[in-house]
Order: C-alpha cells, then sequence, then structure tokens
C-alpha cells in the first residue's frame, strides 16, 4: 500500500515547516529559515531532534535549565551537517543565512505533542558576529561539539 502525505504548511515568524513523513517512532520536516530567525528555547521529553542543513548555516544553542539565558554550547551546521539535541535537552536553532534543513525527531515511540517551550520564537536581523546567539542569550565556554559530523 503506498502512503501519500499532503503537506500541511505551517508558516511561523521564524520560516515554513513542511511535515514529510510521520509514524510513531519518528518524524521528518523539511523547513525553511529566514536569516536572524530562531526557534523557541524548548526540550522534547521522549524524543531526539536533529537537524541536517541542506544550505545555509544554522546555530543550536543548547541549555542546563529551561530559562537560562547563556548556552552551555553551541552547534553550528552548514550545507551537509548536521546537530542533533537529546531528549530533555533545552535548545533553540537561530540561522546565520537563510537555511534549508531537514528536520528530524526519533524515538521508539515519538509524540507530537513532546515539546515544552519556555517562550516563543522570532526574527531578527542577522548580525556581524555568527558567533553570538540570539538575543535572549549570550555565548559561554563551550564543550565538545554536538555536531555528528562536519
Amino acid at each position: 500500500m503506498t502512503r501519500v502525505m499532503t503537506p500541511i504548511v505551517k508558516e511561523k515568524l521564524w520560516g515554513v515547516t513542511r511535515p514529510v513523513d510521520i509514524s510513531p517512532t519518528h518524524e521528518l520536516h523539511h523547513a525553511t529559515i529566514k536569516a536572524g530567525g530562531f526557534s523557541s528555547q524548548h526540550c522534547h521529553h521522549r524524543k531526539f531532534n536533529g537537524f541536517y542543513v541542506v544550505s545555509g548555516t544554522l546555530l543550536v544553542h543548547f541549555y542546563r535549565r529551561k530559562g537560562d539565558a547563556t548556552p552551555y554550547d553551541t552547534g553550528r551546521a552548514e550545507a551537509g551537517s548536521s546537530v542533533i539535541a537529546v531528549w530533555d535537552e533545552w535548545h533553540r536553532f537561530e540561522a546565520v543565512t537563510d537555511v534549508e534543513l531537514i528536520e528530524w525527531y526519533f524515538n521508539d515511540h515519538v509524540d507530537p505533542t513532546d515539546i515544552e517551550r519556555y517562550d516563543e520564537g522570532g526574527l531578527t536581523p542577522p548580525s556581524e558576529d555568527a558567533t553570538q546567539p540570539c538575543p535572549t542569550s549570550s555565548t559561554s565556554p563551550s564543550k565538545p561539539s554536538k555536531s555528528p559530523s562536519s
């Protein structure tokens, strides 16, 4: 049996996301993010969240606790590389440039409602210094990169 999905485009302040495939064990989405766009600071309690960058440059900031202003680590993904946030890890993404990416969630059972947000995403003008996190945060010393590929 062939399964055909009609994409439901979800417009966000930061860009657009479209589901590609959703099942009990994974979700796959195609997204375009405007330069300066950023997501809410959030975590998923029962699923991993991966970002594979097709084009552009994406930062993923990682926070020790909900609402922390300063990330303890920031992963940088450019075309052909990815960054993964593990379950229960507070994170947000930020587009340094216009970004096209594939976002995936996976675990033994994926719940589309599994997201707890601390704040809302938005759009700010891109900064000259791409190492700076989005406006609600500031940089801190980092630990080894979360990017499984470079």
